[in-house]
């Protein structure tokens, strides 16, 4: 199961005076996910709140002011809740009752070792005690509950998903205290007893109605009701983190990290990790060639090494991706990923900003948020024009700061381009007079050619932060299901 956290965690954290070395806190009476109200929310808002969090499983253990009287709720369940949840979602566990038999120099051995399977609260033995047999040198980081059963990262995760199954209203009830004061905020939400009207009762209010969020987060979110919804901190843990993934001993360490944080973020310092680690080669092959061209006087053009360096990083391509796939392919094992299907990632990780028009399920019967495919490929198509203009803009930028540097020159390459520089497809004689010698960027200068790699870095820098703005918001307007086609967008 993928259930990486996505959120920020939050400045709040919890003492490591809480909490035992090695074992979490007890979830009863520890706050997992912090909720906090904007400072328009009001008394008896807040309290109906809560009233509607205990009953749809959620203990508000902490209840917290800042100096602007901002309050701000801690979030947690139960034991038994935790579990009831895990089964729900079928959250991926290792077991500890397994053991295989294996053949060494000829004699059968064992040891114990565990297999990943789908938790059930009626099986929850053979979940239990897991840290007992976990390889405590290779990983000493990583703290599990009292009973040995869930991470940090499983707690936030089960809590999360326990929250985002209240809805505002249960199926049969008309109104109640919360809904009563939504509705004289004028804040829309949509209930279970939408669905139960028939479509053609529903009428012209299907559009307003599919764009208001169905569960009390979404509602209190997309109001402005609540400004933040994050998991906690535990401060020792994350203080141990943070040392060790800048220690250069032993790295990144990756298990801890999924434990804490969750196996998205956990799988991007894997690939950081071995990306760093597989980069040496490189490193060194460019280094040597630097040497001998500097040593024969030759430049990037004229030197013969250079399409023998471009050779050698294409094959340690190949094979450094093939070496991530093996890694990627083992820790998704250990870390129980392997079970996220398409299907089971689009069940569970349905967007609740997708908006769309209330019909029959042509399967079930029941009403449906639909929206039409061609709409949607038709802004795909808008996107990647919008794309496409702006990797242009990109790769114009690139091309600049290479005449800057002093990397595009014809007259480096008569044979090729004769005698009119103007024949050069990205040469400007305009920004590439600036690294000749004795100017600003003067190429043969040891701090002043880099200079404009400075400035490249920081257009670059600035320009990314723009496009990523720009992708987010055309990947919104084309309104996808699902948190898989919305992410690969």
């Amino acid at each position: 199961m993928y259930h990486g956290c996505r959120y920020v965690y939050s400045l709040v954290s919890i003492d490591a005076t809480t909490a035992t070395m090695g074992v979490l806190p007890p979830v009863e009476t520890t706050p997992i996910l912090l909720l906090r109200f904007n400072s328009k929310a009001d008394e008896d808002l807040t309290r109906f709140v809560k009233e509607r969090l205990a009953e749809g499983g959620i203990r508000v253990v902490t209840e917290e002011r800042d100096h602007n009287g901002v309050l701000a709720f801690g979030l947690s369940s139960t034991q038994e809740g935790l579990e009831q949840e895990a089964e729900l979602i079928k959250l991926v566990k290792p077991t500890t009752s397994s053991l295989i038999v294996y053949a060494r120099g000829g004699r059968l051995s064992h040891r114990n070792s565990s297999i990943m399977e789908h938790f059930t609260v009626a099986l929850r033995e053979n979940f239990l005690s897991y840290p007992d047999t976990f390889p405590r040198d290779v990983d000493p980081i990583t703290e599990y509950d009292s009973l040995g059963l869930f991470t940090s990262s499983d707690r936030a995760l089960l809590v999360w998903k326990i929250l985002d199954a209240i809805n505002i209203l249960d199926e049969g009830r008309n109104s109640s205290n919360l809904s009563k004061k939504l509705d004289s905020l004028g804040v829309p939400y949509l209930h279970h007893r939408h669905y139960s009207r028939s479509f053609s009762f529903i009428g012209k209010d299907v559009d307003e109605q599919t764009k208001a969020s169905q569960t009390l987060r979404h509602v209190l979110e997309d109001s402005g009701i609540v400004d933040v919804v994050s998991p906690c901190h535990l401060k020792h843990i994350r203080d141990k983190i943070l040392h060790e993934t800048f220690s250069f001993r032993t790295g990144a360490p990756v298990h801890a990290i999924r434990s804490y944080y969750g196996e998205e973020i956990a799988f991007y310092f894997a690939w950081m990790s071995h990306f760093s680690k597989w980069m040496i080669v490189p490193g060194l092959m460019g280094i040597a060639i630097y040497i001998a061209r500097s040593l024969r006087g030759d430049t990037v053009d004229t030197c013969e090494l250079t399409p023998a360096y471009g050779l050698a990083v294409f094959m340690w391509a190949i094979l450094f991706l093939r070496f991530w796939d093996r890694q990627e392919a083992r820790l998704a094992y250990d870390w129980g990923t392997f079970s996220s299907t398409g299907y089971e990632r689009k069940y569970f990780g349905s967007r609740p900003e997708f908006e769309g028009e209330l019909r029959p399920s042509p399967v079930t019967g029941q009403m449906e948020k639909y929206y039409s495919p061609k709409k949607r490929l038709l802004k795909c198509f808008v996107s990647a024009l919008v794309t496409c203009i702006l990797l242009m803009g990109a790769f114009f930028v690139m091309i600049l700061s290479l005449n800057l540097q002093g990397y595009v020159h014809p007259k480096d390459d008569r044979l090729r381009w004769g005698d009119g520089d103007e024949q050069h497809p990205f040469y400007y004689a305009r920004f590439a007079a600036y690294s000749d010698e004795g100017n600003i960027f003067d190429s043969a200068s040891a701090w002043k050619s880099l200079l404009p790699v400075v400035i490249h870095v920081m257009v670059v820098m600035t320009m990314n932060n723009c496009y990523r703005l720009v992708a987010e918001r055309l990947t919104d307007w084309e309104n996808h299901e699902t948190l898989l086609s919305h992410e690969n967008r």
